[in-house]
C-alpha cells in the first residue's frame, strides 16, 4: 500500500492498545436506543485510555446510532506553528486517509479546502504527532465504518469562535447530516483546587443558555457551538498526577495536579 497520503497511528501502544484484540475490546460499545438529530456535536476528552476510556465508551455508546454523512474532528493544536508567513487559524491535512489498528478512515479535505484556504496551514506533520484526535480514531473506525472525516486542529486566537462558526456554516451547506466531535479537556492539568474550579465553570456554562465563560484555550472551541439547547452531560471524571520534575518548588511542596474529563452531546438544530 502506498503510504505517502496516509496519516499513521504513531501513538498506538502508548495512548491506546496496539494489540488488535485488546483494542477491539476497548472500543466495544454497549447497545443503546438513543436517537438524536443531526447536525449535532459530541464533546470527548483526549489522553491515555487509562484515564479517558470510560468517558469515550459512554459518549460513543450514546452517539453510535446516528447516521452522519461526514464526521468533523476538531481539537486544539498542541504544537506552536513556525515557519509560515501568515498567522493560521486552522491546521489541516491533504492526506487521503488515517491508518488505525482498526482499519483505514477516509479523509475528506476537499469539502472545506476552498473555504479555509486563507486561514489554514496544510501540514501533515502536526497530525503525525497529534495526541488530541488520534485516540478517537479507533472508536470512529469501529463505530462509523466508511464515514469520511474532516480533521481540523485549531490554533486559539481572539476571534477563534468566529472562524469555527464560519467553518461549521461551510460544512453544513454541503452536508446536513454532520456529526462534530470536539476533543477537549474541560480543565487544565493544574493544581486540584484550580482544576475543580475550571471544571465547575465549564459545566455550569455547558448546562445553561448563558454566554460561555472563558475557562481554557481548549474549552474556548466549545464556545463556538452556540445553539439554544444546552449540552447533555453524559460522563464526568478526573485523574491526578504529580507535577513536572522540572518544577522543584512543586516537588518540594508535594503538590498534586488534576485534570477533568467530560463526555457530552448537543443537538445543533
Amino acid at each position: 500500500m502506498d503510504s505517502s497520503n496516509t496519516i499513521g497511528h504513531s501513538h498506538a501502544g502508548i495512548l491506546y492498545p496496539s494489540d488488535i484484540e485488546e483494542l477491539r475490546g476497548a472500543v466495544r460499545l454497549a447497545l443503546s436506543d438513543e436517537r438524536f438529530s443531526l447536525p449535532a456535536a459530541a464533546l470527548i476528552p483526549h489522553g491515555s485510555y487509562r484515564h479517558i476510556l470510560p468517558v469515550l465508551k459512554t459518549t460513543f455508546s450514546y452517539i453510535q446510532n446516528c447516521k452522519p454523512k461526514r464526521i468533523v474532528l476538531i481539537g486544539k493544536a498542541q504544537r506552536d506553528v513556525f515557519g509560515t508567513d501568515f498567522s493560521p487559524v486552522f491546521i489541516t491535512t491533504k492526506s487521503d486517509r488515517y491508518s488505525t489498528p482498526m482499519g483505514n478512515i477516509a479523509i475528506d479535505y476537499q469539502s472545506i479546502s476552498e473555504a479555509i484556504a486563507n486561514t489554514a496551514l496544510c501540514d501533515d506533520s502536526y497530525f503525525h504527532e497529534d495526541t488530541v484526535l488520534e485516540p478517537i480514531l479507533p472508536f470512529i473506525a469501529s463505530t462509523f465504518t466508511e464515514i469520511p472525516v474532516i480533521p481540523v486542529l485549531v490554533i486559539p486566537t481572539d476571534d477563534v469562535e468566529h472562524h469555527v462558526q464560519a467553518l461549521f456554516n461551510t460544512i453544513e451547506r454541503s452536508f446536513r447530516d454532520v456529526l462534530y466531535i470536539l476533543s477537549a479537556n474541560i480543565s487544565n492539568y493544574t493544581e486540584s483546587e484550580s482544576a475543580l474550579s475550571q471544571a465547575k465553570a465549564a459545566i455550569a456554562s455547558m448546562q445553561s443558555e448563558s454566554p460561555y465563560a472563558h475557562v481554557s484555550d481548549e474549552y474556548s472551541i466549545l464556545r463556538a457551538v452556540r445553539t439554544k439547547k444546552p449540552w447533555t452531560l453524559l460522563s464526568l471524571r478526573s485523574s491526578y498526577g504529580r507535577t513536572s520534575f522540572t518544577d522543584r518548588s512543586n516537588i518540594l511542596n508535594n503538590n498534586i495536579r488534576e485534570i477533568w474529563y467530560a463526555g457530552a452531546v448537543k443537538e445543533m438544530t
